[in-house]
């Protein structure tokens, strides 16, 4: 069964039919699945358990490719600017693997950190990309996925959040709607058959 992060499934039903199609056969092609912001990621992470730059910006400056480095580098600028000084910041170490009923696909949905706001726990995922933009319409679905994920999980009791690292925007479950649940099985149907068909 074919799994793609959260950002991956996000960015593919953002795209068009033909880039849908050629980021698919890339996808099944390579089956690496490389983590362009993994030094992102594992950057926050030491920030959030040391409460200091030194070993964030180490990681940052590990990348070999000048581009995967400034973009990394420029994702953690972006999150320390809106999260940085926040004092109720902690990692979220769970994630799932969560399959939409009647797909042949699976979604991880690894959320990045939480902060506490007004007593509530606010849980983020983060969006990083340049390209595609990230719309509201797919920011709210973003957190749909989440929300359907941990479902029956003691983060069940926090709230949703997506974060565009890019435009400095926030996306809660308060832009969910009605018709954000038909958009994401719309989505999940055509991921299905592409993937029926390319097998």
């Amino acid at each position: 069964m074919e799994q793609f992060s959260l950002p991956t499934f996000i960015k593919i039903c953002l795209l068009d039919t033909g880039s849908r199609i050629a980021e698919l056969q890339k996808k099944i092609e390579t089956q690496t699945g490389y983590d362009y912001y993994n030094s992102f990621n594992r950057a926050v992470q030491a920030f959030i358990e040391s409460g200091e730059r030194n070993d964030a910006d180490l990681i940052l400056s590990q990348p070999k490719n000048e581009h995967e480095q400034k973009n990394n580098t420029a994702a953690f600028e972006a999150f320390i600017k809106k999260f940085g000084a926040c004092k109720s910041l902690s990692l979220v170490k769970s994630r799932k693997n969560w399959s939409p009923k009647g797909a042949n696909f699976s979604i991880i949905v690894a959320p990045l950190f939480e902060i506490e706001k007004a007593g509530n726990r606010q849980v983020f995922s983060t969006w990083a990309l340049q390209k595609p933009l990230l719309t509201q319409k797919y920011g709210a679905v973003s957190c749909y996925v989440m929300r359907q994920a941990f479902a029956s999980h003691s983060l069940a009791n926090a709230g949703f959040f997506l974060y565009d690292l890019t435009n400095g925007k926030t996306y809660s479950e308060k832009q969910i709607t009605n018709t954000t649940s038909k958009i994401f099985q719309s989505d999940v149907r055509w991921l299905t058959h592409e993937l029926s068909d390319l097998a």
